[in-house]
């Protein structure tokens, strides 16, 4: 099972999420998490939200990088906890 910091880095160096948020993306200090996943919380270069941002989950026992998309209103994961100091809005 990979920790959370694992997981950060993992998505910090996948190829698909840097061409879709841009180079200078970042991936928060926080998250969510379930048994099975993180999810992650990722910032585009120029901090603009964007609407149609997928999910960015990573598996733990893999440690493998997935992103869903189309999830409007429906949560990515099942009983997904913070993890970190997760901001209040």
């Amino acid at each position: 099972m990979i920790t959370f910091d694992a997981a950060r880095s993992a998505v910090q160096s996948d190829a698909s999420v840097r061409e879709f948020f841009g180079a200078g993306f970042t991936v928060d200090e926080f998250g969510w998490q379930n048994d099975d996943v993180y999810l992650m919380s990722v910032d585009a270069a120029d901090g603009v939200a964007m609407f149609d941002a997928p999910a960015v989950l990573v598996d733990k026992a893999t440690g493998e990088v997935i992103q869903k998309t189309g999830l409007l209103g429906v949560p990515p994961a099942p009983d997904l906890q913070p993890i970190g100091d997760v901001p209040e809005d």
